[in-house]
């Protein structure tokens, strides 16, 4: 009989919600749940229709319970401390939200951590196991398009931090290659931040040149109020993606006309169009924590600071 793994939740916005419900898609014992705001605790017991004793409002009291797995749903800048205390409680796996950290100095202490105390860590850069980036991954491979260029998001003010991370991992999941150079033109959004007052994100521009010559690039601007593109350069076409409505745009030279210089821009082509699904954050959490679960391709802590080295490097590079 397969063993029930058990859980615990700290943080408790609206990712950690989404963690509870996660956790009772993939039958998981959740043995107790924690926020500083003893608020969003009772609310988020009262909306996941849980028993009062899973309640604490003590988080020692919290890790003394010895889960198999802890989940830490808060901000980034108190993942280090969360992980430490997970750690001193000999808690063997830990599923940590993006960012995993705010500084390369705790990076590198939660990876002397990891190894001294055999802590596999997880970190939620989950859009790599998303509908739209796979089948993208797919086309991209597909001849006619030739080898690729560039790959630009192009949307509305998600934050460099907050979401931006996002595409410093598709780029590398797309393109099979890592950053060497990072150039930004970014700064601290003045709007204020959907997290509270007291967070900051970044707002502007990057680029982003990887070791195979190819390239990113992201504008979220914060005079950009809606939506999210992705454009897909490539030797002989270009694909569009609206990433809210999965409608793709594909465009691409016909074969005859592949041996012409790049500078003929304008030779015949093939037009299609299509939809695809577009996954949700919470489906492609459970597959990044079902994965972690069962040891097997999940996104490791290595990568993550990876990751992080980028967008400490795009805000110190502006």
């Amino acid at each position: 009989m397969k063993k029930k793994f058990t859980c615990i939740i700290i943080g408790l916005g609206s990712m950690g919600n989404k963690y509870i419900s996660i956790a009772k898609k993939l039958n998981l014992n959740i043995l107790g749940i924690y926020d500083k705001n003893q608020k969003k605790t009772f609310e988020a017991l009262k909306n996941n229709i849980l028993k009062k004793n899973i309640l604490f409002n003590n988080l020692n009291k919290l890790l003394t319970s010895k889960p198999d797995l802890a989940i830490i749903a808060t901000t980034a800048d108190s993942h280090y401390e969360m992980i430490k205390n997970c750690a001193k409680f000999n808690i063997k796996k830990i599923m940590v939200e993006k960012p995993l950290t705010n500084s390369l100095s705790k990076c590198k202490a939660i990876e002397k951590l990891s190894k001294t105390k055999r802590i596999k860590i997880c970190v939620n850069h989950s859009y790599r196991f998303s509908n739209q980036y796979n089948f993208l991954k797919k086309i991209l491979k597909l001849k006619k398009f030739g080898n690729i260029v560039s790959i630009n998001l192009i949307g509305g003010n998600q934050g460099i931090s907050m979401n931006g991370v996002h595409f410093f991992d598709i780029l590398k999941f797309l393109t099979q290659s890592k950053a060497v150079k990072v150039f930004s033109n970014v700064k601290i959004d003045r709007n204020t931040n959907p997290r509270g007052k007291k967070f900051k994100d970044y707002e502007g521009q990057v680029s982003i040149i990887n070791k195979n010559g190819t390239r990113g690039y992201i504008d979220l601007s914060s005079k950009a109020g809606h939506g999210e593109t992705l454009t897909c350069v490539c030797k002989y076409g270009v694909i569009l993606i609206d990433l809210y409505t999965g409608r793709m745009t594909i465009n691409y030279r016909k074969e005859k006309f592949r041996k012409f210089s790049t500078v003929y821009y304008g030779k015949p082509f093939i037009s299609q169009n299509m939809r695809i699904k577009i996954s949700d954050t919470s489906e492609i959490t459970m597959l990044n924590l079902d994965k972690f679960l069962k040891n097997k391709d999940y996104v490791k802590l290595s990568e993550s600071i990876e990751i992080t080295k980028i967008l400490i490097s795009t805000i110190e590079a502006s």
